[in-house]
């Protein structure tokens, strides 16, 4: 019987904002699809199901409270992964915050915090992964989760929209840059996913609005999965609403 396609049998995967919603769907998908799995993200609590989970699929994992935006957490993850498992394979830059408000009421430390998660926690997920994959004779796979405010913006979450450009252009860089090191630096750009409960982010505005999302298409294994080693970004044609993440 022919490969799957979307087979990740043996390979090694981080994913970060792996405890919900697109991340941890993203995270479940690897598992079932071969792939041990590390995850990471703020809340430890929001990991240990997910990794439960992966583990009564009978793949590897570990779970690691981890900040995006300090690069000396983002670059010791990813040691511990090659530790345990030999190699990485694939880098899944998922976590992403973000809330509503009009530009001019945005604060500072509120824009700060915001280009922080969504576009400097992916450059250092990107830049030891990078790394790692250069000493990798298989090299590796790089995939930035972006979103359509990147593409369209979002006149309530500019900061939002800003990073998530910046994350698109990055990945085009860095396709460019690591391409003929062997590493495929590839870009989603979802449009909104359905919450499991109240879509709160629609309404509420301020640095501690959040929302949760739901599972989503598996465009992260059309990104894995690509052979070019072109940065490619997708992007949906739902209307410019960004989602968290």
């Amino acid at each position: 019987m022919a490969k799957s396609p979307f087979s990740l049998e043996g390979k090694t995967a981080i994913v970060t904002g792996g405890g919900t919603g697109i991340g941890r769907s993203i995270a479940i998908e690897f598992a079932r699809a071969g792939a041990d799995v590390a995850l990471c993200s703020r809340k430890l609590e929001h990991l240990e199901p997910v990794a439960k989970e992966i583990t009564n699929l009978g793949r590897r994992t570990f779970a690691v409270a981890m900040d995006v935006r300090q690069e000396d957490q983002v670059k010791g993850v990813i040691e511990r992964a090659v530790s345990e498992w030999g190699r990485l394979d694939v880098m899944v830059n998922n976590a992403g915050a973000s809330f509503r408000a009009k530009p001019e009421d945005i604060s500072i430390n509120g824009w700060n915090t915001v280009i922080g998660i969504n576009l400097n926690g992916v450059f250092l997920g990107c830049k030891w992964a990078g790394k790692q994959m250069m000493q990798q004779k298989t090299g590796g796979v790089i995939v930035n989760i972006a979103s359509v405010a990147g593409v369209y913006g979002s006149t309530m979450m500019s900061h939002y929209g800003a990073a998530k450009s910046a994350v698109i252009m990055l990945t085009r860089e860095l396709g460019v840059a690591w391409g003929r090191k062997g590493i495929r630096v590839n870009c989603i750009a979802p449009g909104p996913s359905r919450p499991r409960a109240t879509w709160t982010c629609s309404s509420r505005r301020g640095p501690t609005a959040r929302r949760r999302t739901t599972p989503w298409p598996r465009a992260w294994a059309w990104a894995a999965g690509a052979r070019s080693t072109r940065s490619r970004t997708r992007a949906s044609s739902s209307p410019p609403t960004p989602r968290r993440g």
